[in-house]
């Protein structure tokens, strides 16, 4: 294999791991609102609910960050 064509494969699958991670990030923010739907129509405990709420996307929030990081390289 020549350099040319692992540089072509190389793009070919940093393209591929892109879109399984768009995927992935979209399938996550659709799986969240049908949670937060769920939560807030068919709540039995409005504090407990709230809290879930709070722990879930604080969580949410701390990974995204992180999985942003580190496609930007901002780690290395």
């Amino acid at each position: 294999m020549s350099y040319m064509e692992g540089a072509a494969t190389g793009k070919l699958v940093e393209m591929v791991a892109g879109g399984f991670a768009l995927l992935a990030f979209v399938a996550f923010i659709i799986l969240s609102l049908i949670l937060n739907y769920h939560w807030k129509n068919f709540e039995i405990y409005a504090a407990r609910t709230r809290a879930l709420q709070a722990i879930y996307f604080g969580v949410s929030a701390v990974l995204i960050v992180v999985m942003l990081a580190l496609s930007l390289n901002l780690f290395l």
